[in-house]
């Protein structure tokens, strides 16, 4: 044992080929875990335009692919604006989220076709940091969020948007709340 309690508790998920800021919390402190989680999140992600994947992310199976190389970063950046501010998302079907009674990736994952239900998240922050150029350009972003909102879910929707599909290849949580990975 490293510890000697017995209430140990996380402040949510994390995808599993994410990395980072995940908040644990130990004994009496495992009561705040709602309050820490209700904050803001951060994200350091990689998002690769012109593929799709069927998860979302660089582990789903590549569903379409074309080339993405015309896109400059004005381009991108007006995409990312259109998506600053509060919005509705559809999760991706392997999530975290509860349908009647079951983990839609549990669903997902059995072959069942599911469909995810909308809701109303908020981006605060969108911000290109770099454009790897290619054609499968892959753009480098920080990203600030509400509880709830899905990073690989950006990714396809700005590679919708964009008219080239897109899927999450990296993700690192900087921030959760007031726990920073720098810390």
């Amino acid at each position: 044992k490293v510890v000697e309690v017995k209430r140990v508790g996380h402040t949510g998920t994390l995808d599993p080929a994410a990395c980072g800021v995940l908040p644990i919390c130990v004994g009496p402190v495992t009561r705040l875990a709602d309050y820490i989680n209700a904050g803001p999140k951060s994200y350091r992600a990689e998002i690769m335009l012109g593929v799709t994947t069927r998860g979302d992310d660089a582990e789903g199976d590549v569903a379409t692919v074309c080339d993405a190389g015309h896109l400059d970063d004005t381009a991108i950046r007006a995409a990312m604006a259109s998506f600053t501010g509060t919005i509705t998302q559809r999760p991706p079907a392997q999530s975290a989220v509860w349908i009647d009674g079951q983990r839609a990736y549990h669903m997902a994952r059995a072959g069942q076709e599911i469909t995810m239900p909308e809701r109303e998240v908020t981006v605060h922050e969108f911000t290109l940091v770099r454009l790897l150029p290619g054609a499968h350009p892959r753009v480098l972003a920080d990203i600030t969020v509400s509880k709830g909102t899905y990073i690989r879910a950006l990714a396809r929707d700005l590679g919708a948007a964009l008219g080239v599909g897109g899927t999450l290849s990296f993700l690192a949580r900087t921030q959760v709340g007031l726990c920073r990975l720098e810390d």
